[in-house]
């Protein structure tokens, strides 16, 4: 028979045992939760190309990669929007980006800042073209309390020195059967070029260059270029 201790001694140790999360690092005692993996969003939805090609630069950038891509898909359409046109306003996706841990600079030519034409023509008239206007004026405010610069268009490379970001073009111009503002998504890595554009199934990468694609890149004389930087540190 065993002899039992008696009286106070050391309690007995416990091992603690390492975790390892699917990238492999350890951490004690707790697992971290799951990321999901690096995977192509396409757009859901005939107005979300804007989020879909913001997710998908985030992604390689800012290692974004959040679990439920269809529902920060809408979430992101709801906070860039201007009301009246369904799609994403420029300042809208800048400012989604922002509180996503990324920085932004917005380069857009005038004197339109924002497709006022499209509006006119596609959504109701005056009485939508007010709404948009002051929409627009409250995003512009939101930037500038979260200092993303908004600068006159530039062809050729970004003043932000960023290499990735979206771009608004025509779709008919990548394949679609009718002309409607578009964004892809373009991050550009030594030599190439990664598109991203949310109306196909996967990137690919374009045999131009960035400033290329900026040259040829607009919709109906507005052409907007949102440059994004990967957070620092």
């Amino acid at each position: 028979m065993r002899r039992l201790r008696t009286g106070p001694g050391p309690k007995p140790s416990r091992r603690r045992r390492d975790v390892r999360s699917k990238d492999g690092s350890a951490s004690r005692g707790r697992s971290s939760p799951p990321r999901s993996p690096t995977r192509f969003w396409p757009q859901h939805s005939p107005f979300t190309c804007g989020p879909a090609a913001l997710g998908n630069v985030l992604q390689r950038i800012a290692r974004y990669r959040p679990r439920d891509v269809t529902a920060e898909e809408i979430q992101l359409w709801r906070e860039s929007t201007a009301l009246v046109c369904p799609g994403s306003h420029p300042l809208g996706l800048a400012l989604a980006a922002v509180r996503r841990g990324s920085s932004a600079v917005v380069e857009i030519s005038g004197p339109r800042p924002w497709l006022w034409r499209h509006i006119l023509s596609e959504h109701a008239g005056l009485g939508a073209l007010r709404i948009y206007r002051a929409a627009e004026e409250r995003l512009r405010q939101e930037c500038t309390e979260r200092g993303i610069l908004i600068r006159s268009y530039r062809e050729g490379r970004s003043r932000a020195g960023s290499n990735a970001g979206l771009l608004l073009v025509d779709a008919r111009n990548l394949g679609a059967p009718h002309s409607d503002p578009h964004w892809v998504g373009l991050v550009s890595r030594g030599r190439h070029l990664q598109v991203f554009d949310p109306l196909r199934r996967s990137s690919y990468r374009s045999g131009r260059t960035l400033e290329d694609w900026k040259k040829r890149a607009g919709f109906q004389a507005s052409k907007v270029w949102i440059a994004l930087l990967p957070p620092r540190g």
